[in-house]
């Protein structure tokens, strides 16, 4: 497997920690390369960004392959939202909040660490489903201590978002070439309008995320105001 021969030739030039991005609720694949990994003793720690919700057989996977080396490893995991209308609209796979929990809870009993990844300024995103989102991400800290991070999602040329705005109920700002050089993305400027949220909303509350975020108010038995 080139795979196998890849990963044995970055090892030996003393790169201890190696980044995998993958599809982890269909765990075939993966499941096949971590058999392969402990059988031929070839040992690492990781992070792994993850597409999807981790299967219960991809944590057993993940915990038994790296379990030498769980202190250093991590699953990065993306709901995007707190709000489940918000994540049915933009989640290729759908997962609900109940599905979550069960999937940390599986997690946190296996010694896995993750890190989990919110969205902000999603299409159909309000007020009321940004305060779901901080919601769960105290939920998150609370419970398992995990870290969590939040994000934007600029309009990539070529997206969905991009060729059928009106379906996403987003106005596309940057909508040729040369609108991206002269607008270049950033978490302030995403290259396109909601109808739900303006600019301003949108950059304040991730403001307040990630001030939530340094302050280590997502901890327990600490309250947090906006």
């Amino acid at each position: 497997m080139k795979v196998l021969r890849d990963i044995k030739g970055i090892l030996k030039l003393g790169i201890k920690n190696l980044y995998f991005c993958g599809l982890v609720s269909n765990s075939k694949y993966f499941s096949g390369l971590f058999s392969e990994f402990r059988k031929q003793k070839i040992s690492f720690s990781v992070t792994f960004e993850g597409c999807g919700l981790p299967s219960e057989i991809f944590l057993k996977e993940f915990s038994a392959t790296f379990s030498e080396h769980l202190i250093n490893s991590r699953l990065i995991f993306f709901p995007e939202s707190g709000s489940e209308a918000v994540r049915r609209v933009n989640k290729g796979i759908f997962f609900n909040n109940i599905q979550i929990f069960k999937c940390l809870d599986m997690a946190k009993k296996l010694g896995i660490n993750i890190e989990v990844r919110f969205i902000l300024g999603l299409p159909n995103e309000t007020q009321k489903t940004f305060m779901e989102t901080l919601a769960m991400a105290k939920i998150i800290r609370d419970k398992y201590n995990y870290e969590v991070n939040i994000h934007t999602a600029p309009l990539e040329p070529g997206s969905p978002m991009h060729q059928f705005p009106e379906k996403y109920n987003i106005k596309a700002v940057n909508k040729t070439f040369r609108d991206y050089l002269n607008n270049p993305l950033s978490y302030e400027n995403l290259g396109y309008e909601s109808f739900f949220m303006d600019d301003k909303e949108i950059k304040r509350n991730y403001e307040i995320f990630r001030t939530l975020i340094k302050k280590n108010i997502f901890l327990k038995g600490k309250e947090f105001k906006i």
